[in-house]
Formats: structure tokens, sequence, C-alpha cells
């Protein structure tokens, strides 16, 4: 498992138990086509938005928005044990979509908030969110680690790229007809 840790996530957290945390498969990922043959991924409560998708949606982004997993306090009070659960949750995903998926290239995301911006507003909340979407050419973020405040690590599926994405967009020929 190649998962990046910016210098905060290094800092919070036993970055050295990676290894040691088995996958959680709690939270399977499945895959979607919409009426315009575009394969899209999707987790937990996001699975149940059924609607129509516009043609010129960026299903990476959508993925980003809709796949959201929350690992919080409500599940424990150590920290350590919610890094262990993200853990846990990011090598299940990956082993899944390295299984499932082989031919899809994937960004893993998952963030800490320790809850110090909330303590005077609500009562104390932190935890992880975990995020996925597929990598395609030109749509969705580009994430570099290093760049947040808080707390993040990342993990690319497969873990190595061998060429960039290039795939071919199915919309790509009714967009060129209109």
């Amino acid at each position: 498992m190649e998962l990046q840790f910016n210098k905060s996530a290094q800092q919070a957290f036993d970055v050295a138990a990676v290894d040691t945390i088995p996958p959680d498969d709690a939270y399977p990922v499945r895959k979607k086509t919409d009426p315009y043959g575009r394969e899209y991924y999707g987790v937990s409560h996001f699975w149940h938005t059924d609607e129509q998708i516009d043609p010129a949606r960026d299903l990476s982004w959508m993925e980003w928005d809709g796949n959201e997993i929350n690992v919080t306090n409500e599940i424990s009070g150590d920290a350590g044990c919610l890094f262990r659960k993200t853990v846990g949750i990011l090598k299940g995903w990956q082993a899944q979509m390295e299984r499932e998926f082989p031919d899809a290239q994937f960004a893993l995301l998952a963030s800490y908030d320790d809850g110090s911006d909330l303590i005077e507003e609500s009562d104390p909340f932190f935890g992880f969110t975990l995020r996925f979407w597929k990598i395609r050419a030109g749509q969705g973020p580009e994430i570099d680690v290093d760049r947040f405040d808080q707390p993040v690590m990342m993990l690319r599926v497969p873990a190595r790229l061998a060429e960039p994405v290039t795939e071919k967009d199915p919309l790509e020929d009714i967009i060129r007809r209109i």
C-alpha cells in the first residue's frame, strides 16, 4: 500500500502502523452506467441518487461530491482508533478496486478534522472524511496532499500508473454531433 501522508498526518498519527492494519470491507464500492454509457462509482448513501445525470456532468467531481464516508468520534473518542478504521477502509477499497475494476484508476483521499474550529459552537466533533473518485482525463480534482494544513492521506489505485489516463468519453461523439 503506497499511502501518501502530508506532514501534519505524519505528526498526528502512527503511520508506521499502516502495514499492520487489516482491510475493512464494510463500505463496498459499486459501479453503475449512466444512460450515455459512462461508468461511475459509488459507495454508501451516494448510491441511492439514481436521478438523471446531465450529459455534460464531470463524473469525477460527481464522485468526489457524492462518495463521502465519515469516521468520527461517534464511533470512538480515540483519534488513533479512527485512524486505524480509516486506513482499513482505504485498504478495503484498494483491494476491491484492484480486484473488480482492474482497468480503472482511482484516487482515494482521507482528511482529518480535529474539531477545534467547532468547540465553541457545538459539541466537540472530530474524525476523518473519506472520498474517492475515478481518475479521468481532464476531470475531477487534482490533489497535492502537502498543500493542506490538516492531516491528509491519499492513495492512488493502482499505486503505480503505467501511463496517463486517456480514455475516450462516450459522450464525445454525441456532443460533436450536436
